[in-house]
């Protein structure tokens, strides 16, 4: 791994930045809890998975996947993420107003220490991947909120500015 550091992480999130950092798809049972702290510079693959693990107080292994590669055509890929994206919301809109607006916190929360990370570790900058991704899922947010009622824009929209600073590097 090049330059990579993270404080005070929760353990979820750091799973997702070092899939996102490596390529490799690295996941945990949501049961494992805990609060990562490493500096990993061109540190092995390995030695970082290592510290990660720690902070759970759990180990890792590899795992070999094997399948008939195949490629989902554009089509197929945007219906699976938009399927995704309103199986989501729907699922958040089933719960009691105080478990979304808990929710809507902790995606706030999650989407700006990304975005610190993501400062820190590329001065300032958003990749470009990320760029595009955000955008990508900035835009799809903001054209389900067009469908909603103003009570329900209105609850979703911390959400929607966090989305915006974060991509506008704020």
């Amino acid at each position: 791994m090049s330059h990579w550091t993270l404080e005070n992480v929760p353990l979820q999130d750091a799973l997702l930045d070092l899939t996102t950092a490596s390529g490799f798809i690295v996941a945990a049972g949501a049961d494992l809890q805990g609060v990562v702290n490493l500096k990993a510079d061109k540190k092995p693959l390995n030695e970082v998975l290592d510290q990660i693990a720690a902070a759970a107080n759990a180990k890792w292994r590899p795992i070999y996947l094997l399948s008939v590669p195949r490629e989902l055509s554009q089509a197929e890929q945007d219906a699976r993420q938009e399927q995704q994206f309103q199986s989501r919301w729907a699922q958040f809109w089933a719960k009691s107003p105080e478990d979304r607006a808990k929710d809507i916190q902790q995606q706030v929360d999650r989407i700006d220490r990304m975005a610190q990370r993501m400062q820190q570790n590329n001065g300032g900058q958003v990749s470009g991947r990320m760029l595009q991704r955000g955008q990508r899922m900035m835009q799809r947010t903001a054209r389900y909120a067009a469908t909603l009622s103003l009570q329900q824009r209105a609850e979703i929209s911390p959400l929607i500015q966090a989305m915006g600073k974060a991509l506008n590097g704020q």
